[in-house]
């Protein structure tokens, strides 16, 4: 009785993050050619899901920085990138926290 107790208990309390909503937020505000960047490489496979998979970079950090554990070995060195692109494009960029702004070069 106590693991059927405790799993309620579980699904009750835990609930997940609203990555879709977000994503696809995002997805319907994107133009052509926009980009995805996440600032946390443990958002990049869930982005490539549910973003278009060519268009989802790691923002900030550099490749050696992230570890094994998050599926290093799935993400090229190319998806690690420091720069935004130049407007027209833009980057929408998704923060630790799950809010977004949208940014670019002029």
């Amino acid at each position: 009785m106590f693991k059927l107790n405790n799993s309620t208990i579980q699904v009750e309390k835990n609930h997940k993050a609203p990555f879709k909503r977000i994503i696809n937020e995002i997805k319907l505000q994107a133009k052509e050619g926009d980009l995805l960047y996440v600032e946390s490489e443990l958002y990049y496979h869930v982005a490539k899901y549910y973003f278009w998979e060519d268009r989802v970079f790691i923002y900030g950090k550099d490749y050696k920085e992230i570890p094994n554990f998050t599926g290093k070995v799935l993400i090229p060195k190319q998806s690690v990138v420091f720069s935004l692109p130049k407007y027209p494009i833009k980057a929408y960029v998704l923060h630790n926290d799950l809010s977004y702004d949208m940014q670019s070069l002029n």
